[in-house]
């Protein structure tokens, strides 16, 4: 076995709230909030050194047609987060956790998204 020189990895913490599970949550509300008809799914991508996610809805009722939400892109440290959306108008950079959720709200509670998720679940209806 080959000597460890990282010393001891056990008390790394790893309980903090990533943006990505704050979109992975969301994700998980829509999918509860429609009884499945509409699933949220949180794709992922290298974007350089920056981590990407995607929030999707998809409808697997309709050959998992895929609608994308928003983007977001951050560093390893996390913050800042640049949130953008292609559905409202939203290019918006947050600096921590509390104005990441308020960015994400006003996006997912936004008149157009709530107009596409009804045409979306007109279509399974």
């Amino acid at each position: 076995m080959a000597k460890n020189l990282w010393g001891d990895l056990s008390s790394l913490n790893v309980d903090r709230r990533t943006p990505k599970m704050v979109l992975q949550e969301q994700a998980q509300v829509l999918a509860e909030a429609t009884k499945g008809l509409l699933v949220g799914f949180v794709s992922e991508s290298a974007v350089g050194p920056l981590f990407g996610y995607d929030l999707k809805v998809v409808v697997p009722a309709l050959n998992n047609y895929t609608l994308t939400i928003l983007r977001m892109v951050h560093p390893l440290e996390f913050y800042p987060v640049h949130v953008t959306a292609s559905r409202t108008p939203v290019d918006q950079t947050c600096q921590n956790e509390a104005e990441l959720e308020a960015v994400i709200g006003s996006v997912l509670s936004s008149d157009q998204v709530r107009v596409d998720l009804s045409r979306l679940m007109s279509q399974v209806a």
